[in-house]
């Protein structure tokens, strides 16, 4: 072989790495941004939750209860659709206008009782964060006297010990949300 042809022969080659090269990063580029595009959209899906929750927070602080907007209503109904499995999907507009109006933010720090065994049953509670347990006393007059006995704490701040919850009845269930 002549210098000629080893010198054309290294440019083809050279030639042929620097486009498969090129096709490389091409596609590892394009690999990238799709990641980078998809943590993005995440992230920003997260921050939109998150603002939506904030958002749900101070509306639920600092609106009057059966006298919200329509704003705080949609944000409120926004963050129920997403947020809420619990919430039946076959709800109306009506029921849910209802729902979005008198739903109530009930902060309690520490132990509390929410409420007792035979309270009238037109709450709807929704644990946003903690723990609750859940007692059922098998006996009526029982149910009476711990009526009499803790109707005073509910929604305070309890500052009992386990055992004297143990008073309500049976811990029949404890429902964490985190």
């Amino acid at each position: 072989m002549n210098p000629d042809q080893d010198r054309s022969s290294l440019l083809q080659i050279t030639y042929r790495l620097i486009h498969k090269q090129d096709g490389y990063d091409k596609l590892l580029k394009s690999k990238l941004f799709k990641h980078w595009l998809q943590v993005t959209n995440e992230l920003k899906n997260d921050n939109n939750d998150n603002m939506l929750k904030l958002n749900l927070i101070e509306i639920l602080k600092t609106s009057t209860r059966g006298s919200r907007t329509l704003i705080e209503k949609d944000i409120i109904k926004q963050f129920i659709i997403s947020r809420l499995s619990c919430v039946p999907k076959s709800l109306t507009s009506n029921e849910m206008e209802l729902l979005c109006n008198e739903i109530d933010w009930i902060p309690t720090i520490g132990k509390s009782i929410l409420f007792l065994q035979g309270d009238y049953g037109n709450v709807y509670y929704m644990i946003a964060n903690g723990r609750v347990g859940l007692y059922l006393e098998p006996s009526k007059e029982r149910e009476i006297q711990i009526a009499k006995e803790f109707g005073d704490t509910v929604s305070k701040s309890f500052t009992g010990t386990d055992i004297d919850l143990r008073r309500l009845g049976n811990n029949i269930m404890n429902l964490v949300v985190s």
